[in-house]
C-alpha cells in the first residue's frame, strides 16, 4: 500500500468505474447528517439484483489471515454478483495509510481513489467517526426492505455502533476463549479446562478458585520437570499461562465481574476503587509468581510459548485459530492436542467474558454505495458467512448459524482439511460462543466517554494495566501493593481524564454556540415582527 499511496499522492490514479455504478455524494462533517443521508440514499439502488454492474474497491490489513478472510468473502460475492468489478488493496501500515489517504482526499475534495469498503474493528470506530471516514449504514438498513440487523447477534451490532448509528457491518462474533495444550496437562497429571462440566454434562466456565488451583499446579510441574517436548523444548522454560497483551476486552470482563465500573458518575475514569485494584491484583499475582508470561509493552502477544509447546494455556479468540494452527503445525504434536474451553470466571462476582467484533465499513464518500451495500449485506448472508467461516478465522455473527450443525464453522476439519485435518475430533467449537447472550460483554463503559476521548482512553487503559502488572514489586502486605498500584496508575488516570475533560469542554462550547445561535435567531424574528407591527 505504500507504493499505492505514493502514486496517489504524486500523480493520482484513474479509477475504473463500471457502467451503472452510483455517483458519489460528497458528505461534509459539519452538515446535517439526515439531509446528507437523504441525498446519498436517493442514489442507491435497493432493488439491485445479481445483474447489477458496478465497481468496488476494498482495503484490508496485509496480514495473511485478513487476506484469507477477504478472499473468501470476495470469491463468494463474485458468484452472486458477477458484474461488479472488485479490487482489493492491502497495507502493512493499515490504519496510518488509510487515515493519510482520507486526509489527502479531503484536502483535494477527490474521493474516487478511496476504498468503498474498509476493514475495521470495534476499537477503530471512535477514531474513524471523529475523522468523518465512515458512512452510517443504519440508514441503509432502515431503507432496505430485504435486510434487517435483527438477524445478527445484538451485542455485535451494538459493538459496531456509536451514538445510535451502526457504522460497520460486523462479520463475526469474537469471544475470548481458553486454548490449552492437552499434552502438558496429561504429563502434569492435572485435569484440563475441558473436564469441568455442568449438570448436563456440557463443558462450563471454571470458577476463579478452580482456575487458580489448576494453573498453579501446572506451573509447579513445569518449574520442576526436566522433560522436554518432542521438538526438544524444555517445559521449565515455558509458562503455564499466556495472556494476549492484557486486552481491554479481557480486562473489562474481569473488572465488571468484580463490580468495577471504570467510569464514575461524573464521567471520569476511576481505577482506584477497591474493585478495580482487586482485579489488577489478580493479574499482578499471576505475573509476579511466574505463572503468567509477563507483558512488557502494549503490543500484541504472538503466544510464542504456546505455539512452541511450552505454554499450557493461552486466552485468545476464534480469529487467531488459523494463526495458532499454522504455527503449531510445525511443532510435532501441538496441533493434534489443541483444546479449547470457555473463558474462566476470573472474578469473585458475576461471569462475564470479553466479546467484540471486526467487520467492514462503508467509506463516507463511497463512489459506488450500491455495490458497497450489496457487499456488506453479503458479508452477513448465509453464503458469505459460510465462506468466511471455512477459513476457521471466525464464528458467525448470523444467529441462525450458531446451532446449525452443518455450518462450516463447526465442520472445518472436513471443510478445510488442508489446514485443520489434525485438529482433535472432540475440538469444542461451542466454547467460542459459550453463554454469549448472557455473558458476552463489549466495552460498554466507553458509552459514557466523549467520542473524541475514546481512543486515548482505550490506549492508555491498556498501558495502565500492563504497567501495574509488570512493575509492581512483591510485598506480603496487600495494602502496600494496592498503594503502589495507585501510585503507578496516577499518570494514566490523569492522561485519560485530561482527554475526557478537553472533549467535555468542546461539547459544552458547541452547545453554547447552538444556544447563542438560537437566541440570535429568536431576537431577529422578534425584531422583524416588531418592525412589521410598527409598519402596520
Amino acid at each position: 500500500m505504500k507504493g499505492f499511496w505514493k502514486a496517489l499522492a504524486v500523480a493520482g490514479l484513474v479509477p475504473v468505474i463500471a457502467a451503472g455504478a452510483s455517483s458519489c455524494v460528497t458528505m461534509k462533517p459539519n452538515e446535517d447528517l439526515n439531509d446528507q443521508m437523504g441525498e446519498v440514499l436517493e442514489g442507491v439502488d435497493f432493488s439491485a439484483g445479481n445483474d447489477y454492474k458496478g465497481s468496488l474497491q476494498i482495503m484490508v490489513m496485509r496480514t495473511q489471515s485478513e487476506q484469507d478472510n477477504i478472499k473468501a468473502f470476495v470469491d463468494s460475492f463474485k458468484v452472486a454478483y458477477p458484474n461488479i468489478d472488485v479490487r482489493v488493496d492491502t497495507s502493512a501500515n493499515y490504519q496510518e495509510d488509510l487515515i493519510l489517504q482520507h486526509a489527502y482526499a479531503t484536502s483535494q475534495d477527490k474521493y474516487d481513489e478511496m476504498p468503498d469498503v474498509l476493514w475495521l474493528s470495534n476499537e477503530d470506530v471512535p477514531t474513524y467517526v471523529a475523522k468523518g471516514m465512515l458512512m452510517p449504514i443504519s440508514y441503509f438498513g432502515e431503507q432496505d426492505k430485504n435486510f434487517s440487523f435483527d438477524s445478527l447477534v445484538p451485542t455485535m451490532v451494538k459493538d459496531a455502533s456509536y451514538d445510535g448509528q451502526v457504522y460497520f457491518m460486523p462479520r463475526d462474533y469474537n469471544q475470548i476463549t481458553t486454548f490449552y495444550n492437552k499434552t502438558i496437562f496429561e504429563k502434569a497429571g492435572v485435569p484440563d479446562p475441558g473436564t469441568y462440566k455442568d449438570e448436563n454434562g456440557q463443558v462450563r466456565a471454571m470458577t476463579k478458585a478452580e482456575f487458580t488451583d489448576m494453573i498453579e499446579k501446572v506451573a509447579k510441574w513445569m518449574r520442576e520437570t526436566k522433560e522436554t517436548t518432542p521438538a526438544g523444548k524444555k517445559y521449565e522454560d515455558g509458562r503455564a499461562l499466556e495472556i494476549q497483551a492484557f486486552w481491554n476486552s479481557l480486562n473489562y470482563a474481569v473488572f465488571k465481574g468484580n463490580g468495577a465500573e471504570l467510569v464514575n458518575g461524573d464521567g471520569y475514569i476511576d481505577l482506584e476503587s477497591d474493585a478495580a485494584l482487586k482485579t489488577l491484583y489478580t493479574f499482578w499475582d499471576l505475573a509476579y509468581n511466574d505463572i503468567c508470561a509477563r507483558m512488557t509493552d502494549v503490543g500484541m502477544s504472538t503466544h510464542n510459548l504456546f505455539i512452541q509447546g511450552i505454554g499450557a494455556v493461552c486466552f485468545d479468540v476464534r480469529s487467531s485459530l488459523s494463526d495458532i494452527v499454522k504455527s503449531t503445525d510445525r511443532i510435532p504434536g501441538v496441533c493434534e492436542t489443541l483444546g479449547v474451553a470457555p473463558f474462566p470466571n476470573l472474578s469473585d462476582g458475576e461471569y462475564y467474558v470479553g466479546a467484540g467484533c471486526s467487520g467492514y465499513g462503508m467509506y463516507r464518500n463511497s463512489d459506488d454505495p450500491t455495490a458497497a451495500w450489496l457487499f456488506l449485506k453479503h458479508v452477513v448472508s448465509e453464503s458469505g458467512q459460510n465462506a468466511f467461516c471455512q477459513t476457521g478465522n471466525g464464528c458467525p455473527v448470523l444467529k441462525s448459524m450458531f446451532d446449525d450443525k452443518t455450518a462450516t464453522w463447526k465442520n472445518i476439519k472436513a471443510e478445510n482439511p488442508a489446514l485443520y485435518a489434525n485438529l482433535p475430533a472432540d475440538f469444542d467449537h461451542d466454547a467460542f460462543v459459550y453463554e454469549y447472550e448472557q455473558a458476552g460483554l463489549t466495552l460498554d463503559y466507553l458509552d459514557k466517554v466523549p467520542l473524541g476521548a475514546q481512543q486515548a482512553v482505550t490506549e492508555e487503559m491498556r498501558v495502565a494495566v500492563i504497567n501495574v502488572v509488570t512493575s509492581t514489586p512483591y510485598d506480603a502486605n496487600i495494602n502496600f501493593v494496592y498503594q503502589h498500584m495507585k501510585n503507578l496508575l496516577e499518570s494514566s488516570i490523569e492522561k485519560m481524564n485530561d482527554a475526557i475533560a478537553k472533549e467535555k469542554a468542546k461539547e459544552e462550547a458547541k452547545e453554547e454556540e447552538k444556544d447563542e445561535a438560537k437566541d440570535e435567531q429568536g431576537d431577529g424574528q422578534q425584531t422583524e415582527g416588531n418592525a412589521e407591527g410598527e409598519g402596520a
